[in-house]
Formats: C-alpha cells, sequence, structure tokens
C-alpha cells in the first residue's frame, strides 16, 4: 500500500505494482470485498500494545510512525490491521463496493478507486440504463448485445476498406487525367496539380501511384487538407541525380507560408496559405528550370 483516502461514498488506494492489472483480476478483487460485506462480518476495535498487535498478526501501513499503544481493527480473520479509525461496526454497513477505476499515477504506483453504498447502487443503475439504451438502439436483447456490436464493428470495418478502395479508384481515373496532361519541362516530363484529399497519407497514397503511372518524370500534387497547404512531390529514380523532391517542396513551400523537405525521390511539406496552393503548382517549372 502506498496511500489511501477513504470516506462514507468512496476510496481510493494506491499500491505498489509495475504493471497494469488484468481486468479479471479486479473484478475478483471487487467479488472479495463484496463477498465480505454480504458476510456481514463484526468489526472489532481495541487498543493494544505495538509489539503485542504484531505478534498477533495485525499488519502496519506503508512506514508509518505509531505510538507504543495502538488502535486494531479486525475483520473476523480476514483482515486485521493498525487503524486510527473506522465507523463501521460491521462490513454489512457498506451495502456494496464497485470499483470505477484504475490507472497509473506514478512509476511503479498505481491507484484503484471505488464507491460505496447508495453511490455504487445510483451508478450501476446509470451503467444498467446505459447498457439497456444500447439495446434498443441496436434491436437487440441484452444477452446478445455484445455479438451485435462485435457484428456492427466487423461490418464497419469491412465497409472501410471497401470505401478506401472506391476512393483509390475514383482517384486512379483522376491520376489518369493528370498524367495525360503531363508537360515538359526541360526534356522531363511533369504532372502536377491541386485536388482533393482527406488527409496527407491518401495524399501519400496517390503519390505512389501517380508515380507508377509516370514511369519517368517529376509528379507533384497539392491540397487542402484541412485548412492546411499540403504538397507532395515525387522524383522518379532516374531523375535523382538531377532533381531533387526535397529541393522542390521546399521552394514551393515558401510561397505557402509554410516548409517542408525530404527524400531525393519522395518529399512533403505544410503550409499555412492554402489560397497560394495553385500558384504554387504552376511556378513548378520555374522551379525545376532552376535546377540546370
Amino acid at each position: 500500500q502506498a496511500g489511501s483516502e477513504v470516506n462514507p461514498e468512496r476510496l481510493r488506494f494506491d499500491y505498489t505494482q509495475p504493471e497494469k492489472p488484468a481486468a479479471d483480476k479486479l473484478r475478483e478483487a471487487e467479488a472479495l470485498v463484496n463477498e465480505q460485506i454480504l458476510n456481514a462480518i463484526d468489526i472489532g476495535a481495541r487498543v493494544q500494545s505495538l509489539d503485542e498487535a504484531r505478534k498477533s498478526g495485525f499488519v502496519a501501513l506503508f512506514g508509518e510512525k505509531y505510538d507504543d499503544k495502538v488502535r486494531i481493527v479486525s475483520t473476523g480473520d480476514f483482515s486485521k490491521e493498525l487503524c486510527g479509525g473506522t465507523h463501521l461496526n460491521f462490513t454489512g454497513e457498506i451495502g456494496f463496493f464497485k470499483i470505477t477505476s484504475e490507472s497509473s499515477i506514478a512509476a511503479g504506483i498505481r491507484r484503484i478507486e471505488a464507491i460505496t453504498g447508495l453511490r455504487a447502487e445510483k451508478y450501476v443503475k446509470i451503467l444498467e440504463n446505459e447498457f439497456d439504451e444500447i439495446g434498443e438502439l441496436l434491436n437487440a436483447k441484452s444477452a446478445s448485445v455484445s455479438d451485435k456490436l462485435q457484428k456492427l464493428i466487423a461490418e464497419n470495418k469491412k465497409l472501410h476498406i471497401q470505401f478506401k478502395s472506391v476512393k483509390l479508384k475514383a482517384a486512379g481515373n483522376i491520376l489518369d487525367d493528370i498524367a495525360a496532361k503531363a508537360i515538359s519541362v526541360n526534356g522531363v516530363k511533369l504532372a502536377a496539380a491541386v485536388m482533393k484529399v482527406s488527409d496527407q497519407g491518401n495524399l501519400r497514397q496517390i503519390g505512389d501511384r501517380l508515380r507508377e503511372k509516370l514511369k519517368s518524370g517529376i509528379g507533384v500534387l497539392a491540397a487542402d487538407v484541412n485548412g492546411k497547404a499540403a504538397i507532395l512531390v515525387i522524383v522518379t529514380k532516374d531523375l535523382t541525380n538531377k532533381y531533387h523532391a526535397g529541393k522542390i517542396v521546399g521552394k514551393m513551400a515558401e510561397i505557402v507560408g509554410g516548409k517542408g523537405g525530404g527524400r531525393p525521390d519522395m518529399a512533403m511539406a505544410g503550409g499555412k496559405d492554402v489560397s497560394k496552393l495553385k500558384e504554387a503548382v504552376q511556378r513548378v517549372p520555374e522551379i525545376l528550370k532552376s535546377f540546370d
């Protein structure tokens, strides 16, 4: 034990342990406490010498200092401790014990928080009502709520994969158009465009596909991602001896009020001014000519 706080409705118990306990162990501890509550065990308290208390098997807590005479509290044979005070005559007065959280508060020290009595009963009732509402939303009986949720999660994952596939297919069609409109700058194929994407990850995926379509060339993709300018530059391997994607994207980033960089064959940049994305893309031929 590394500390505690107890009042009539709740408790906090700090203890030393390096790892988070398994959920079933917490349930086991909770069940053990409630078993002792239901047993309605008499709580005995008396004062005796510290040496006598220790010889009788009473537990002193986490290095506390005790007087020669100490107050000892016992819960039958289940628990024996040196304790400054308790307001119970028997364990049944607690009513009901419910763990509400378990967390780490420092290196090697964890904390359990719990509630008791009417507060615990109200808490469980709230959970029960929420569970019933979930069951109604899922049109499922209590016993099958978990199965229904698992099926919905599996279906959602499947739909997400399908949706992602559709988006990539649509992006592929757009890339065909971008590649078809590629221009030649210093004899190098340049495909550049401003497009719509949901995140930078999608921009990278689309860039990889543009690289495949170009075979040899430079691809530049720009997009407004959640109000921020995002730019991707890809340079096929055969051209990295002359053109550096990181340097190209760095110059484009200056136009949109940002910065960026990366490898010779792939680089990304971000910026604040999305209104300048089109200008940044239009100036790519000028940037490429500066490499001569």
